[in-house]
This record gives C-alpha cells, sequence and structure tokens, in this order.
C-alpha cells in the first residue's frame, strides 16, 4: 500500500501581474522519497521554492500547500522551520570566519547572547548531526579552509540540525565539481532519505535527477506534465516533457539563476552587516 503523502500541493497558482509563473500546479512527496522536480530555467522551480521557503506571502497564491494533510501556510522562513521544512539554496550560504560547529549551529544562537556558549554540547551536537550525514569534518575547522563540495556538505548538516521532516534542496549540485563529489551527495541524500527524510529536489539536469530521484515529477510553464516512478525512467521522454511552449519564459517573472538563501540567508546578511559595523 502506497505510504501517505508528507507534502501534498493542490492546484497552485502564482501570478506576477498579469504573467503566471505556477499554473494549477500539483505535487505529493513521500516521507523517506527524493523526489526530483526537474524543470528548465524559467519553468517555475524558483517560485516554488520561495513560497515552501516562506520568502512569499500567504495570501500570494491560490491552491492547496499539505503537510502531514495539515494545511501549511509559509508566512516567514522561521515559521518554516519550525514546521519542520528546510530550505537548501542553491547559492553557498556559510559564515568563512566561523568555524564548522558554528556554521552549523548558527540557527540555533539564542538571541543576545554569545556564540555557542556551551561549547562541548554544542560540539557533541554538530558531530552529531556529521555521523547521520556519513561525513567527517573537523569542528574547530574555518569554513573558509573547506573545499566547495564540504561547504555544501556544511550547508546540508545545518538543514539537518534543525529536525526537518523535509527537506527542499535547489539545485545542489551547482558547487559540486566532480563525479566524485557528486557520488558522496546522492550516498548522502539515500542515507537521509532511508532515515525517513523527505526531501524535494529542484534541478534542471535530466541525468542528475535521473540518478538522485525516486520519482521525477517535470515542470514545464508552471505545472507538472508528468511524473514518473524510478522504474519508468525515460531520458528522452523527460527531455521532450520539460521543453517550454513558451520560449520567453527562460527570461520571465521568476529568476531561477538567483535562488534563495532562506533563513540563513538572511543570518548571514544581518551577521555581515554587524561584521561591517564592527
Amino acid at each position: 500500500m502506497d505510504q501517505p503523502n508528507l507534502l501534498e500541493i493542490r492546484h497552485l497558482t502564482v501570478v506576477y501581474g498579469a504573467t503566471p509563473a505556477l499554473t494549477d500546479l500539483s505535487l505529493a512527496v513521500r516521507p523517506g522519497e527524493i523526489h526530483a522536480l526537474l524543470g528548465e530555467n524559467g519553468a517555475g522551480k524558483t517560485t516554488l521554492l520561495k513560497l515552501l521557503g516562506g520568502l512569499r506571502p500567504g495570501g500570494a497564491y491560490t491552491g492547496e500547500i499539505l503537510l502531514d494533510a495539515r494545511p501549511l501556510v509559509p508566512l516567514t522562513p522561521r515559521d518554516i522551520l519550525s514546521q519542520g521544512i528546510a530550505v537548501l539554496p542553491r547559492r553557498l550560504s556559510v559564515f568563512p570566519a566561523l568555524s564548522v560547529v558554528e556554521n552549523i549551529l548558527i540557527g540555533h544562537i539564542p538571541s543576545g547572547r554569545s556564540f555557542l556558549t556551551n561549547m562541548p554540547a554544542a560540539r557533541q551536537q554538530a558531530n552529531e548531526t556529521l555521523q547521520r550525514l556519513g561525513v567527517s569534518l573537523s569542528l574547530e575547522s574555518r569554513v573558509s579552509q573547506l573545499s566547495e563540495a564540504q561547504k555544501r556538505v556544511v550547508m546540508l548538516a545545518r538543514a539537518l540540525s534543525t529536525h526537518p521532516r523535509l527537506m527542499v534542496l535547489d539545485e545542489p549540485a551547482t558547487s559540486v565539481p566532480g563525479a566524485g563529489e557528486m557520488s558522496q551527495l546522492i550516498r548522502i541524500l539515500r542515507a537521509l532519505a532511508g532515515q525517513g527524510l523527505a526531501m524535494l529536489y529542484l534541478t534542471h539536469s535530466v541525468p542528475e535527477a535521473m540518478d538522485v530521484g525516486d520519482r521525477i515529477s517535470v515542470l514545464r510553464d508552471g505545472t507538472v506534465v508528468d511524473t514518473l516512478e524510478r522504474i519508468a525512467f525515460e531520458q528522452t521522454r523527460l527531455m521532450l516533457a520539460m521543453m517550454s511552449q513558451h520560449p520567453e519564459r527562460a527570461a520571465g517573472p521568476d529568476d531561477e539563476q538567483e535562488g534563495t538563501g532562506g533563513v540563513f540567508g538572511s543570518l548571514r546578511s544581518m551577521f555581515d552587516f554587524r561584521r561591517r559595523r564592527g
């Protein structure tokens, strides 16, 4: 019997002025599933990402978003985190001058207190999170000393440290330089899925979607036009399905190149501002 859906999106429509970004989009993600959302730039992936990340007001769409069959109202990034959704942005979003442990736990520092006052407990928590990922990093190393792929792992660990039930990943292979690093990323994601974590994996790459996904949904011109189980993956079918019928959308209202930093992007901006003032 099929598992109940963790995330269910029903007939979602988002319009920018007179231009539709998403049109009657329906999508479901099961617990423990890596669901790849495949679409060209301009297909609407970033609009969906911003909505699920709490970066668009709740009244900015029509349709339903359900989490555990209950209505989800994505008001703010912090609200989304509290409801068990973590967003991993496309751009590297790290604090280079801080250590690995500080980067992993930056979102958990109480307001008005110094960073990580209980360092033994912080190290233990960060180490347990890295163990869940099956990777080893020096907790005291400055993130500026890490490779691009290692920085992506730190971002994954930070998202995982919030104990999400659903992780939304925006083109996570962007900063992964080679086949070895990509294999490690897939291994990490499959291990997390095996622990019951659901993932919505946004990508424009057909081979990547086929390598990573348990299911693939094709997003074209703002709506899902096809959904395939792994046993039915077929490269030509996926490539044809994702081809836009409206090429002008590639430079449309939704900037697919930028992605979003979510709550941690906001934290980084705030931290950088304080450093400049100091």
